[in-house]
Formats: structure tokens, C-alpha cells, sequence
């Protein structure tokens, strides 16, 4: 009866045996039991048992809490991955790319953004304050005021674009009572590509690009700010710079540079390390050169786990 009913079906239950009839509990395991207590009853004995069948119950129900939210988790990241370019799309755009991507929590607050306005091509990476769930929450909302920014196609510049996104999240986190401070928004590079002649127009908010030019590696930097609240905020500046088929360019999160690893006393890998890398391998196939990065970060993580979201973006503009 106890079993049958959905209220008590997880009721821990414990039987108390008679002395020398202890055979008796096989029965009682059958019927359901999960633990048994001999008479005469020690009160020691019995909250100890007690208090460990309900730490057990209350493990098993931590357990499918986790399952589910697990579950929940790889559903949300299979939307989330919905919403970002397709790779079709990268492959009609460039002759090749590749793209690591490296999510701390299953479902991530680093994300890339493609959008083509005529012969214009926009393409963006950026990384939401935090990870995880929060993290996720603030890409979605970056990518929503991205195709809404541009949708209205009054922003011709990357600079301007950042602007107009800045003044979008600040305002949908004070309308959801947010406190500035916590959530300081995005940090994004974004280029825009002339597709007829291959001229770049980049911005950033705290973020670089990196250019590769047959053996020469350039760094477009960004401004010192983010897209939400600052101190001393100012207008995102715009750079130019000439591109040749067959130049690359690359996007990264910050999570590749501050993975804590190299032995026993930990630190960052560092950007300055990143660019050196993304150097020496620029002689690379695009799809040797991610696998190249992979096993650098493993290597130098080493034992250490993974402390953010990684996302790097790599991008061969095509013959004209």
C-alpha cells in the first residue's frame, strides 16, 4: 500500500526483527524494505540508520535533479546552437575556416555572428559576462539585438553597430532590474567585409582580431570598454585595413588565454602566447590549425580544469 501510493512510493521503510529471525528480512527486502533493526531496539542504532536512509533518499534525488537539469542543459545548448550561423553559410562565405568551440558548462556565453547587407559582410565573436546558464542568457540577447540592429540598416559601420548595441543591452538589463555592476554585458570583435574588394572595417569591445598575411601576423585591437556599463564610455572607433584573397582572419574569445595550466604552479596562457601561436602555424591548413590549437590547450591545461568558454574562429577570405 505504502508502494502504491505516489506520495509515500519513496518512503524509506525499515522493519524491525525479532531476535533470531533475521532470515525474515530477505522477505521484507522483497516486499520493499530498505533497511532492518533487531529488538530490543538500541535508540543509537535507529537514528543511525534513519538518518542514513534519508541522506540516501536525498542523494538519489540530487542525483535526478542533476539528470534533469543536465537533460535541460544539452536541449538548451541544441537551441542555442540554432541560433548561430549555419555552415553552410560559412562555406558559401569563405574558401575555408574552422571553428573551436569549447563550451565550460554544456551551454556557453561565447558566440559568433554572420550577416550579409548587400555586398556587405558582418561578422562578429563575442563572449557574455559569465558562462553557463547566465552566460547563454546574454549571447541570446546579443544575437537577437544584432539581427534587430541590422535588420533596421541605419548602422553602416561595425563602430556604429557597437554603439547602438551598448545602449540596447544596458537598457534590457535595467529593465530586468539588473544591477549594472554584475552584468557588465559583452565583450566583441566585429568586421565588416567588403565582399567586391575584400576591404575590412573592424571595432571591438575589448577584443582584438588577428591578420594573417602570408608570414606577417597582424593585431586589429579594440577599445579598452565593454558593450554594458563602463566608467568612462566613449564611441566605438573604427579601423581599416586592405585584404587580399586568400588572407585570414581570427577571432577569440578570451577563454583560450586565460586557461591556467604550464605544471604545477599555474598561470595564464596569455593572448601575447595565442598570437605567437596562431603565427607559427599560419602556414597550416585552417582544419590542421584548429587541431593544432585542441592539443596546445590540452597540453598546457594539463590536470588543471577548464576555467571558461573557449571559442575561436578561424576565416580564409576567398579568391575574387
Amino acid at each position: 500500500m505504502i508502494q502504491a501510493s505516489s506520495h509515500t512510493e519513496e518512503l524509506p521503510v525499515i522493519f524491525i526483527i525479532p531476535p533470531g529471525e533475521k532470515k525474515k528480512f530477505m522477505s521484507g527486502m522483497d516486499a520493499g524494505a530498505y533497511d532492518f533493526v533487531s529488538t530490543p531496539i538500541s535508540e543509537k542504532e535507529l537514528l543511525t540508520r534513519i538518518n542514513y536512509q534519508l541522506e540516501l533518499k536525498n542523494a538519489r534525488h540530487q542525483i535526478e535533479k542533476s539528470e534533469l537539469f543536465k537533460s535541460s542543459l544539452r536541449y538548451a545548448s541544441q537551441i542555442q546552437a540554432s541560433l548561430l550561423p549555419s555552415s553552410q553559410l560559412l562555406d558559401h562565405q569563405f574558401s575555408s575556416y574552422f571553428l573551436l568551440s569549447l563550451p565550460l558548462d554544456i551551454v556557453s556565453g561565447d558566440f559568433f555572428w554572420i550577416k550579409k547587407i548587400g555586398k556587405q559582410l558582418f561578422v562578429a565573436l563575442a563572449d557574455a559576462t559569465g558562462h553557463g546558464v547566465p552566460g547563454a542568457f546574454l549571447s541570446v540577447l546579443g544575437i537577437s539585438l544584432l539581427n534587430e540592429i541590422t535588420l533596421e540598416g541605419i548602422f553602416e559601420k561595425p563602430g556604429d553597430i557597437l554603439n547602438e548595441l551598448r545602449d540596447k543591452v544596458k537598457n534590457s538589463l535595467r529593465n530586468n532590474h539588473l544591477k549594472a555592476e554584475q552584468y557588465n554585458g559583452l565583450d566583441m570583435a566585429i568586421c565588416e567585409i567588403d565582399t567586391e574588394t575584400n576591404a575590412i572595417t573592424f571595432a571591438g569591445a575589448n577584443s582584438s582580431v588577428y591578420i594573417s598575411q602570408g608570414e606577417k601576423l597582424l593585431e586589429l585591437k579594440g577599445d579598452r570598454q565593454p558593450i554594458g556599463s563602463h566608467i568612462q564610455e566613449r564611441p566605438f572607433e573604427n579601423s581599416h585595413i586592405q585584404l587580399q584573397s586568400g588572407d585570414r582572419i581570427y577571432f577569440s574569445s578570451d577563454g583560450f588565454a586565460d586557461q591556467l595550466g604550464g605544471g604545477i604552479h599555474p598561470k595564464k596562457y596569455q593572448s601575447k602566447n595565442l598570437k605567437t601561436l596562431l603565427e607559427n602555424i599560419s602556414d597550416k591548413q585552417l582544419s590542421n590549425q584548429k587541431e593544432l590549437l585542441l592539443e596546445k590547450h590540452m597540453d598546457w591545461r594539463g590536470d588543471h580544469d577548464q576555467v571558461d568558454d573557449i571559442l575561436v574562429l578561424g576565416l580564409e577570405l576567398p579568391v575574387l
